[in-house]
This record gives C-alpha cells, sequence and structure tokens, in this order.
C-alpha cells in the first residue's frame, strides 16, 4: 500500500512540474542586409548567372525588391530552454518539409538539455520558394533571435529535415559567417551541381575552417543516404570535411528521435574540422585546377570562338561559383564586350 500511496503521490509530482523550457509562436521584426534579395542571390546562386540577371534588370531599368519577404505577415514557433548556458544559448533554425511551424515534441528535452533555442518558420515547406521564402525565412529567424537572446554565434546551426535539409546545407555553405554548422537530416545535393554552388573564396574559407556540418540519415532511407555521401564527397573534393555522418540503424525517411538527436548536437558542438598541410594543399591544388580551365577559356577568346567561351565558362560558373571570381567575371565581361 505505501509503495502505491508513493509511486501515486510521484505521479502527481512529475504531472504538476512544468514542462522543459517554453515553446510558444512568436513573430519578428528586424531585417538585415543578409537576408536582402542581392545578398541572397550573390551567396546561394551562380555568380556569372547572377551577373548576367542584374544586368538585365539594369537594361530594363528595374531592381530587385531589398527584402524578399514581409515579416509582418510571418509566424514562428520558438522552443526557449529553461537554463541559459554560461558562454549563452546554443540555436538551431529549422527549416522544415512540412507547412506549419512545428517543434517535435520529443526533442524538447534535448534541446533543454543542451541549452539550444529552436525556431522554426510556418509556410516554409517544400512546396513554397527556396530563395524567395525558405532562404530569407530562415536567415531571418537567425538574426531575430540573436538579437533577442543571449546566443553563443560559435553555437548557431541552421539544419532541416528531408527537402529542408537541402535548404540548410546551401545555407550553411553561403553563410558561414552566420552559421557555425549544419544539422542534415535525410537529405542533401552535393556541391557544384544543379545550382548549388560556392561563395566567395574568402567565405568559403571560412567555411573550411569553422564550419560542422553532421549528416545523420536512416539506415533504410536508401537513397538518402546515397545524397549523404555524394553531399559529403563534393565538400571533401573542395578540400572541407564534415564533423559526422550518423547512420541510425532501422530507420527509414523520418525523424530521428531523442536519442539520436543527442548524438547528433554533440557532434555538431564538437571542435571545427582541422585544416592540417594536405587540406592546405588540396586548396592550392583546387585554384590551380581552376585556373587552368579559365586560362581554356582565355585562349577560346583569343582564337575568336566566343560561343564556346561562353558555354565553358557558363559550365565553371557552374561548378566552381565564386571560387572562380574575379577573373570568371572578368572573361565574361570579355566575352560580351562590357
Amino acid at each position: 500500500m505505501r509503495r502505491i500511496a508513493r509511486a501515486v503521490l510521484a505521479a502527481l509530482v512529475l504531472a504538476a512540474s512544468p514542462p522543459p523550457g517554453e515553446e510558444r509562436e512568436i513573430s519578428f521584426d528586424r531585417y538585415d542586409p543578409l537576408s536582402s534579395n542581392q545578398v541572397l542571390a550573390q551567396r546561394l546562386m551562380p555568380p556569372l548567372e547572377v551577373d548576367q540577371t542584374f544586368r538585365d534588370l539594369a537594361r530594363r531599368r528595374q531592381v530587385f525588391r531589398d527584402q524578399p519577404v514581409e515579416l509582418a505577415a510571418e509566424s514562428f514557433r520558438i522552443f526557449v530552454p529553461a537554463q541559459r548556458p554560461a558562454a549563452g544559448y546554443g540555436l538551431l533554425v529549422f527549416v522544415p518539409p512540412w507547412q506549419g511551424a512545428q517543434i517535435p515534441p520529443a526533442w524538447r528535452g534535448v534541446l533543454d538539455r543542451k541549452g539550444i533555442i529552436m525556431v522554426t518558420a510556418a509556410r516554409s515547406g517544400n512546396a513554397e520558394p527556396v530563395l524567395g521564402r525558405r532562404d530569407p525565412l530562415a536567415m531571418l529567424a537567425a538574426i531575430n533571435v540573436k538579437a533577442r537572446y543571449p546566443v553563443d554565434p560559435a553555437r548557431v546551426y541552421v539544419g532541416g529535415f528531408s527537402g529542408g535539409s537541402k535548404v540548410a546545407f546551401k545555407l550553411a555553405v553561403g553563410y558561414p559567417d552566420l552559421f557555425a554548422g549544419a544539422l542534415l537530416l535525410a537529405g542533401a545535393d552535393p556541391v557544384g551541381e544543379d545550382g548549388f554552388t560556392f561563395p566567395s573564396a574568402q567565405l568559403f574559407d571560412r567555411f573550411r575552417a569553422n564550419s560542422r556540418i553532421v549528416f545523420v540519415t536512416g539506415a533504410r532511407d536508401e537513397i538518402n543516404v546515397r545524397l549523404a555521401d555524394s553531399a559529403a564527397a563534393s565538400i571533401r573534393r573542395a578540400c572541407a570535411r564534415t564533423a559526422a555522418k550518423l547512420s541510425v540503424p532501422g530507420l527509414g525517411h523520418e525523424l530521428v528521435d531523442s536519442g539520436w538527436l543527442l548524438r547528433a548536437l554533440n557532434a555538431l558542438d564538437g571542435a571545427p574540422p582541422r585544416l592540417d598541410p594536405a587540406s592546405q594543399k588540396c586548396r592550392s591544388e583546387l585554384d590551380t585546377r581552376i585556373a587552368a580551365e579559365l586560362d581554356a577559356v582565355a585562349a577560346l577568346i583569343a582564337r575568336g570562338d566566343r560561343a564556346q567561351a561562353r558555354k565553358d565558362l557558363l559550365r565553371i560558373d557552374a561548378r566552381f561559383g565564386g571560387l572562380a571570381l574575379p577573373r570568371s567575371l572578368a572573361l565574361l565581361r570579355q566575352i560580351d564586350g562590357v
């Protein structure tokens, strides 16, 4: 009888205890140049494609609107841990594949334990435009949370699931000055393919030096296992390293449970990949390879074959993006006579 009474009392105390942290809907009002249409295009699109777009707009006497979204019309959901770590909260900006702003209930305890704020936007699912909505909503979520809460800049992460994970990976590569890493759950595309290209050499070298990328995929999610392998290989070819690649036994295309989330967040919180002499040599060799491909374009221009030169140059732009600047832009201007 006493054991039963103690069990009932313990259950009542547990039920009366507040849940860890606080979750609620939130609105934001702060904009930033990093979330502007112009900067988003310059960081996340092939630069020669962006240059041609800007020139076309100038010929029509048009300009990009400054910011792609109206924050007054947007809604976000946020979870804030009960205790603030001494160095400030961590922050996970989550890009979902679904439309609602949802924080998985099973994750709250781990977020609370790790001292990590999680924020996610409504109407940011796979059906929404990436550059016009999903990218800026994630950027503005990070910027506004950092303005309102004491956040440790070394623990600002972007993450996502499925299609949202692909968006998160691109943001981590393009904005290493904001995001220190990415949590990629069951989705990633290789850099250098299908419009996903590199930012400027300065930004990418910052990514190489500081960013932690953690891939987490269900062992039964075969398509995304292959995509994660391909994405990890693409940044290795560009002389960067991942922090971890985790395979969850028995899991399909589903969210991870709290235990695997904890493992992934611990990997994100680890030290950045070390840039050893082999990595620096790889980076130098990559620059040499890009220079050789640009030399071949210059030779085509000198022979008067501008059509083939343009075709080859745009291929280089799609693959290497900002790593080929500023010479790639100078060659494009030479081809176009501007």
